[in-house]
């Protein structure tokens, strides 16, 4: 566990470095930030000209939560920058699974030296610091294989309910993975 905390804290460090003060913003965090908004209204997610069905609601279900939990408001930039935390969250949390899920397969060192990558890397540093879905789809994807690799290995005869229970959990967390991004 010591592990997997220090390197989501890490990750989280890097990400968070120009997170809100970065000059840039994407035509697909303006749209995704309105998105969460609607839903943070109680409303399906829908743009001003109607519903909006070009990718599963999960991410926006996600982004209304936080809107709602934490009172986030002000411009639409304000509230992309502030939406920006739940993707720098949830890429550091992936930093911290992928280390379990290359621990159980290749080792402490193989794991340390993947996690490594996923904390530095250019193109997921993007990922993880924008109003992005890919972030948010592809963690509960990752908890999802390291629940059944878990599963897996759970001895039928002696755990049949814990073993079940565990790859159903797994399902249920690939299944969010799919609602999030197609």
């Amino acid at each position: 566990l010591l592990p997997f905390l220090g390197l989501a804290v890490a990750a989280l460090a890097v990400r968070a470095i120009g997170l809100t003060t970065g000059f840039e913003l994407w035509v697909d965090e303006m749209v995704y930030a309105e998105l969460g908004a609607s839903v943070a209204r109680g409303e399906l997610p829908n743009l001003p000209d109607g519903p909006f069905f070009l990718h599963p609601p999960g991410f926006f279900v996600i982004e209304g939560l936080v809107i709602r939990i934490f009172g986030l408001g002000g411009s639409d930039v304000d509230l992309v920058y502030a939406l920006r935390w739940v993707s720098a969250v949830a890429g550091s949390l992936t930093v911290g699974v992928v280390f379990l899920l290359v621990r159980r397969s290749s080792g402490r060192v193989a794991a340390v030296a993947a996690a490594a990558v996923l904390v530095f890397e250019p193109f997921v540093l993007r990922n993880n610091s924008r109003v992005f879905l890919e972030t948010t789809a592809v963690l509960p994807v990752l908890v999802g294989l390291l629940l059944a690799g878990v599963g897996m290995e759970i001895d039928e005869v002696g755990a049949p309910r814990r073993r079940l229970l565990t790859l159903a959990a797994a399902g249920v967390a690939m299944g969010a993975g799919i609602l999030t991004k197609d």
